[in-house]
This record gives structure tokens, sequence and C-alpha cells, in this order.
């Protein structure tokens, strides 16, 4: 994917946040980190989940699970600790 379509993506979740009149249901959220993974900013996507649960939300093991592969993939062993930790306090644990 180009830069461009990169920026596009960004500016579009940016720009839904600021109108107000449209909310991100956790399917948007897993379909934006995924995006994020893909494009192997798996530790920009982490703060992505912290954001989220600033706002209230909670990610769903599906995000979760999309953030810790990354993660995992780019070496991030530290990170990925500690959003499995997270996890377990979010309540996925069983």
């Amino acid at each position: 994917m180009s830069e461009g379509k990169d920026d596009d993506v960004r500016g579009i979740v940016e720009e839904m946040k600021t109108l107000g009149g449209f909310v991100l249901d956790m399917g948007d959220w897993s379909n934006v980190l995924r995006f994020m993974v893909k494009r192997g900013e798996a530790v920009e996507a982490m703060a992505v989940l912290k954001q989220m649960r600033r706002k209230g939300l909670r990610p769903d093991i599906v995000c979760c699970n999309w953030v810790l592969s990354g993660l995992v993939k780019k070496g991030e062993h530290t990170k990925t600790d500690q959003l499995f930790d997270a996890m377990l306090v979010w309540g996925w644990n069983s």
C-alpha cells in the first residue's frame, strides 16, 4: 500500500473522531489495528489500544491478537509481555 493511502486512512479515522457524530465500533477499530500492524506499526497500534482503554472501550481479543502478532514479528518482546499483562488486567484471562 502506498504512503498516500496510509495517510488517507489515518486522516479518515481522525476526521471521524472530530465529527463527533460517528463512533467507531469494535470491527472498525480491529480493521484500523490490522492495517497498522500490516504496515509494521505494531508499537503505534499498542498505543491505540491504550487510547481505546482511556476512552472507556475494552479492546476485544481480535484487536489484541492483531497487535500481539505484530509485536512478536517485530521482536518487541518487552512490549509483547506488557500487552499480555494488560490483557489479563482487562479480563482476557479465560
